[in-house]
């Protein structure tokens, strides 16, 4: 332990007064940059900042309070260079107004009105850049909504026989002012009690009950009585204020309770005596409004009962099933009722020709009861698209050899060849052999054929999710963002208005029935084939690892995809 030794010179002695109070204050000064020098050089882990971080957790500070907290503050705020006095551990106005420039200078309030108290705010900001290791900080507030914005009140016109200082609520807002009485400090005087808060809403609606706690203390630490005058009173209230301290009932409860019957604003006088007979009084504003009136929603129209339905001038009964097919497809099956052009019409409108529907007549209204998959068993591969990219421009030849039955191809598929002969450029244009066409890519729909995929592998996406989802999937399985932009334009309207889309990037289940081969050998082939099924509700699956694709050399790339049935 190192210690101090001051050495006055003897010659002192024989200095004037003025002389001697000087060198005092010189010696004081020296002092504290010593202790400080000290502080530093013992490597203790509690600086002048760090120390204001102990009292985070305790009690609000604001003017008239005292103790060892306060000092606290007073020698941080010493520190950063806004009180200049020595810590007496008294909150005073100098205090106050140091506070206040702290508060202002750290962006912690925008107006000196809201400052003067060490609040949930200033210990938030003062936690965040002295207490951890985050920094800097730039205080961002939690706004209050407008029905709660700080009242700000006026100080009151009521006589007080010491001085009307503010008092905050949680939020550290202005809400209202307690008269603060000054006493004799001889020790035979009772000192007046003291109203620290009175902790409750300050917007209320029409009627509502609204309820307050009173926190009061007594010096003596005698009990103490509690008297409220509303502001609701009607013509008496000045008089009520008035007789207010002898004349209104005092009860010991600390909790009061009110409702206001009529929309305005309020000023609560809370009364505090003890039993010495000594009363102190505050305020708190309060703001009563009526709410809007709710809208009852009118009741449903009764539902229809039984009643039939009408096709194209036909009547049919309440319950009647039909099973509609598209007019341009095979003879129904066997055991299947035949059913009349409009209603294959009425199908072609409501499921878009490729699909078979049934419709039943529930209370007068045709009502989809059921969609099957399409006539044929299987499901559709949709659109695959084939784009060759060779390091020269050069002869290709493609070979698809696909299990099911080809619906669609373009150019014309060369059933000689089992595929297309074709002029490949690169920049992926192509010149069809058999026409001298140019094409952009090679075309084929396929049907009649099964996919079986583990469901329980994929996943489930938003319908309003998948443009993002297939943009980002799609670049990370490794197409460019022309070859994935065509691949949503396709995909996207049949998926985007489901409520889910379960999505699957199909391997070899894919490539086993879809076999392709093309000459030149490429050296990089990427094959995406997309399953997705609509789903009313989310569902969880285990997620789908993707694997990137690199470009090499002479590249052919394929999308595609098929719906699985609902």
């Amino acid at each position: 332990m190192t210690l101090l030794f001051l050495v006055i010179p003897l010659a002192a002695y024989a200095a004037t007064t003025d002389d001697i109070k000087a060198e005092i204050a010189s010696l004081l000064a020296r002092i504290e940059a010593l202790t400080q020098h000290l502080e530093m050089s013992q490597g203790g882990t509690q600086t002048r900042d760090q120390e204001i971080c102990s009292i985070l957790s305790g009690r609000f500070l604001s003017r008239g309070t005292s103790g060892a907290d306060v000092s606290t503050l007073q020698r941080f705020l010493k520190q950063q260079s806004f009180f200049y006095a020595n810590a007496t551990g008294y909150f005073g106005p100098l205090t106050e107004s140091a506070l206040i420039e702290f508060q202002l200078g750290q962006q912690i309030i925008s107006s000196a009105s809201e400052g003067g108290v060490f609040g949930p705010r200033t210990r938030e900001y003062v936690s965040v850049k002295w207490c951890s290791s985050g920094g800097d900080v730039t205080p961002q507030p939690t706004p209050l909504p407008p029905a709660l914005a700080c009242p700000n009140p006026p100080q009151p016109t009521l006589t007080c026989d010491g001085r009307w200082e503010k008092f905050y609520n949680q939020n550290q807002c202005h809400v209202g002012w307690t008269c603060i009485v000054t006493q004799a400090k001889a020790p035979e005087v009772n000192k007046a009690p003291l109203i620290s808060a009175i902790v409750g809403p300050t917007v209320l609606k029409l009627n509502e009950d609204g309820s307050w706690k009173i926190t009061a203390s007594d010096p003596e630490n005698n009990a103490l009585v509690h008297s409220v005058v509303w502001g609701d009173e009607g013509a008496n209230i000045a008089t009520l204020l008035n007789i207010a301290q002898e004349g209104t009932p005092y009860s010991a409860a600390t909790t009061i309770t009110h409702a206001y019957k009529n929309t305005g604003a309020y000023t609560i006088v809370v009364f505090a005596k003890d039993t010495a007979g000594n009363i102190v009084k505050s305020t708190l504003s309060i703001v009563v409004y009526e709410p809007a009136p709710v809208v009852p929603t009118p009741p449903p129209p009764p539902p229809k009962t039984n009643s039939s339905c009408l096709l194209l001038g036909q009547t049919f009964p309440h319950g009647t099933i039909l099973p509609f097919y598209p007019f341009n497809w095979h003879p129904l099956s066997a055991g299947t009722q035949a059913v009349t052009a409009s209603a294959m019409q009425l199908c072609a409108m409501g499921c878009g020709g490729g699909y078979r529907v049934r419709y039943q007549c529930q209370n007068g209204d045709w009502v989809k009861i059921d969609t099957g998959y399409p006539y044929w068993p299987y499901p559709v591969a949709l659109k695959p698209v084939i784009y060759l990219y060779p390091t020269t421009t050069e002869e290709v030849v493609v070979k698809l050899r696909y299990k099911g039955q080809l619906a669609y191809t373009y150019p014309p598929y060369d059933v000689s060849l089992g595929g297309w002969k074709v002029i490949a450029r690169p920049d992926g244009t192509l010149t069809n052999l058999a026409d001298r066409r140019e094409y952009s890519y090679l075309f084929w729909e396929g049907k009649d054929y099964s996919l079986h995929i583990d469901e329980n592998i994929g996943f489930v996406v938003r319908g309003s999710d998948t443009r993002e989802f297939l943009q980002t999937k799609l670049a990370e399985l490794g197409l460019t963002p022309r070859e994935y932009n065509e691949f949503i334009v396709f995909w996207l309207p049949r998926m985007q208005d489901n409520p889910y889309n379960f999505v699957q990037f199909v391997g070899s289940e894919y490539t086993d029935i879809a076999p392709l081969s093309v000459s030149p050998k490429p050296d990089s082939v990427l094959r995406v084939f997309m399953a997705f099924r609509p789903l009313d509700n989310y569902k969880t699956v285990t997620e789908q690892k993707l694997h990137p694709f690199e470009r090499k050399g002479f590249s052919v790339i394929e999308w595609g995809g098929t719906e699985l049935a609902k």
